[in-house]
């Protein structure tokens, strides 16, 4: 982490992820957050950072007090790492940190309970991101989304078999080959044939997860 400040360098950001255990939620845990860090990761090499995980991240003094710190956001459950990047990151100050000296493992969750209760304080940050910000992240969600839909809609009531099935294969192909060199740059293994499976299942949990958040708005 260190190696990667430079002149002007103020923020740093790492690959936070879940130590690997058996069964299929430690699976989608891993695929959700490595689908997470290549955006946020990816996002910021392209010179738009907008978030980073606690679990790995790093800035110096002077930013942190620029503006006291996390004081803007003590009423906040969680999200001070998520909106402290957020304010303060730019394309200048902020740099990645990809080398496998610089990851992390954590524990993960061990029921799905306790995942979608971590998964809502998480999401539930979103809506205090800028503008620009929620703009970028709903790229990815509604193309998936969309994409699916014309799917469907291909298949029935128009009866293209054949197109859909090509659609979905080279999606499928182009989303695996991605996967694959990020998980070998990330260090991750074991659920590289499943992501056909999560790349439909995922866009419905994170829907669900935001309707959830919406629900608990209204009701407090």
């Amino acid at each position: 982490i260190m190696a990667c400040y430079t002149d002007g360098t103020q923020i740093v950001l790492g690959y936070g992820g879940y130590e690997p255990r058996k069964g299929l939620l430690n699976k989608i845990i891993r695929f959700d957050t490595l689908t997470i860090a290549m955006q946020y990761m990816g996002w910021a090499k392209a010179g738009h950072p907008y978030m980073g995980v606690g679990r790995n991240m790093s800035y110096t003094r002077s930013i942190f007090f620029e503006k006291n710190g996390f004081q803007s956001h003590y009423y906040l459950m969680s999200g001070d790492d998520d909106l402290f990047v957020n304010e303060r990151a730019t394309k200048r100050n902020t740099r990645i940190a990809t080398s496998s000296e610089s990851r992390t493992l954590s524990i993960p969750c061990e029921s799905f309970a306790q995942w979608v209760s971590q998964k809502k304080r998480h999401l539930s940050t979103w809506t205090y991101y800028r503008l620009g910000t929620k703009i970028i992240l709903s790229y990815e969600l509604m193309s998936r989304l969309l994409f699916y839909a014309v799917l469907i809609v291909a298949i029935y009531p128009f009866g293209l078999y054949i197109e859909a099935a090509a659609a979905f294969g080279f999606r499928m192909l182009v989303q695996m080959l991605v996967y694959k060199l990020n998980m070998r740059k990330f260090g991750e293994r074991g659920f590289l044939f499943l992501i056909p499976i999560f790349d439909i299942v995922l866009p419905i949990l994170q829907t669900a997860f935001n309707i959830l958040i919406l629900r608990d708005k209204r009701s407090q």
